[in-house]
């Protein structure tokens, strides 16, 4: 049926795979060198090799962690559809393109078609995200504080020690 979305027998196994991998405590880079290492098509990959795609560009394609982010974000896996996650606003300035619309405005319809992951297993996924933010913007923080070179401290007081 060209209207219901249906699990790929081969590429499930593989997704809920990677939701289990950082639900365990593995990070994005393992999850992309795990896969690439046993030789599993990326996204792109397989898109050349069943013909959907003839570019070139995918024959060789790697899964990288960006691609791996993206699939462990993706409420899809869920069975579920979220729309309106771009707004365009030609009709109101005139220009082209759209803006990203705030996750709390988008459009979610559940139970649309066969999970591949349980929603325990996405929401422990996304702890992961949530967490890897928190420690983001506490490093960002460090970085902006002023610095205190401790080895310049340390030359400082022996130069006045010895004089």
């Amino acid at each position: 049926d060209k209207h219901m979305l249906l699990a790929d027998d081969e590429t499930a196994p593989i997704v809920r795979e990677m939701f289990e991998m950082v639900a365990d405590g593995a990070t994005l880079h393992y999850v992309a060198t795990t896969l690439n290492e046993r030789g599993v098509a990326s996204p792109g990959r397989r898109l050349y090799e069943t013909g959907v795609s003839k570019k070139d560009k995918y024959k060789n394609s790697m899964w990288y962690m960006q691609t791996v982010r993206r699939i462990l974000q993706d409420r899809i896996y869920l069975g579920w559809m979220v729309s309106g996650k771009y707004a365009s606003e030609f009709y109101i300035t005139g220009q082209k393109g759209s803006k990203a619309v705030p996750p709390e405005e988008w459009i979610i319809t559940k139970g649309t078609h066969e999970p591949i992951v349980t929603e325990e297993l996405f929401n422990r996924v996304q702890e992961y995200f949530v967490k890897n933010k928190e420690e983001e913007r506490c490093k960002l923080l460090i970085e902006r504080l002023p610095s205190f070179n401790i080895l310049g401290i340390e030359a400082k007081l022996e130069s006045s020690s010895t004089s």
